[in-house]
């Protein structure tokens, strides 16, 4: 395993260039981030994580090493990836709940679950609801959006790992979209293309699988068999 201080943090490391491209300054060069373009980046951080954890579902403890920089026990183990369950089911049930249904695609259980969080909704005129949800999120804050991104990350992991048959439905149902729907999602401020372009599920796990054994067998050689990872 390579040195701590020279490894850069797993969820650091997946989370970085989404994060840049949306990173903006102010006048005093003090750096923030416009609330709904974070939706969306956190939107493709947790959707990779939900591939990576359905992809290796079977190893999902074990791809919990990479959030250690020292070897972790079972115990620890055992205990992350049930309280990264949790936070994925309680997310679900919220959705459920307000909802009462299945989220029709990832783009919906995120984006309507993270408004809900913010004190937004869709039901806001279009004209109110841009301007409430252009905010300024300073990386400063607590927890920094940065932070927040990461957490995405780890929750999407825990949601495809513990949940594989129904990320596999709601994956099949995200390339299905409704284009009206997704129109209105435009109206509303968020910063998305004209015509969605979904990628199968099989597809964003080769992509993200493949970004992951870069990073492992630079980092944590020693994990690369055991996640069954190799570089093509």
């Amino acid at each position: 395993m390579t040195s701590s201080s020279q490894r850069p943090p797993f969820l650091a490391y997946l989370a970085r260039e989404p994060i840049r491209r949306i990173l903006k300054k102010n006048i005093l060069g003090r750096s923030y981030i416009l609330f709904l373009p974070f939706l969306i980046a956190g939107l493709g951080l947790y959707t990779m994580g939900t591939a990576l954890g359905h992809a290796r579902r079977d190893r999902f403890k074990i791809l919990l090493n990479l959030l250690y920089d020292r070897p972790p026990k079972k115990a620890e183990l055992k205990s992350l990836a049930s309280d990264l369950t949790n936070l994925a089911q309680k997310r679900l049930d919220g959705y459920r709940s307000s909802y009462s249904k299945e989220p029709a695609s990832f783009f919906d259980l995120f984006i309507r679950t993270e408004l809900e969080r913010a004190g937004f909704n869709f039901e806001m005129p279009p004209k109110s609801f841009q301007k409430a949800a252009k905010m300024k999120l300073p990386l400063k804050m607590e927890p920094g959006p940065t932070l927040l991104a990461e957490d995405f990350i780890m929750e999407g992991i825990a949601f495809g790992a513990s949940f594989p048959e129904l990320t596999e439905r709601i994956w099949k149902r995200s390339t299905e979209i409704d284009l009206d729907e997704w129109h209105k999602w435009r109206e509303r401020g968020l910063d998305i293309a004209e015509q969605p372009t979904p990628m199968t599920l099989e597809e964003t796990e080769q992509e993200v699988l493949h970004v992951v054994a870069i990073y492992v067998s630079e980092y944590y050689a020693e994990l690369l068999k055991p996640l069954g990872l190799q570089l093509s």
